[in-house]
């Protein structure tokens, strides 16, 4: 009987504590939201996002494709760009290419939602110009 129990407690101790590191991993993960009262914008707006971008463009070589890049990405609390996602490529160089100056562009100012910041989700296209 005593071996019984023993087993039945490090049955229940090692459930614990292989579920509790995933249940202080899903408190801590915060809520991404699409629809806030403040939109996410880029430091020095729009323009100057696109203006960044178009400076710091690296055409993949042979320059051969035109269009947009489309990507899904989250602006963070802190303004930073985090989980770049593809939705709509032009192949994986010039995918490669549109997260690449996402990631290098300047901080964003943070969505907000009842005044404080939120992480949100959103997409941007990139343009692509063959020569």
């Amino acid at each position: 009987m005593k071996l019984m129990g023993k087993f039945a407690f490090l049955t229940l101790l090692g459930m614990v504590l292989w579920l509790s590191p995933q249940w202080s991993f899903a408190q801590q993960e915060e809520e991404v939201l699409v629809n806030v009262e403040v939109n996410p914008t880029p430091n020095g707006g729009f323009a100057g996002l696109y203006k960044f971008i178009g400076a710091n463009m690296r055409y993949p070589n042979p320059h051969n494709a035109s269009g947009k890049v489309f990507v899904r990405f989250i602006v963070e609390k802190n303004g930073q760009t985090t989980n770049h996602q593809i939705i709509k490529g032009l192949g994986p160089a010039y995918d490669n290419e549109a997260i690449r100056l996402l990631k290098s562009a300047p901080a964003w100012e943070p969505g907000k939602q009842n005044g404080k910041p939120v992480r949100v989700q959103c997409t941007l296209p990139i343009t692509f110009k063959s020569s």
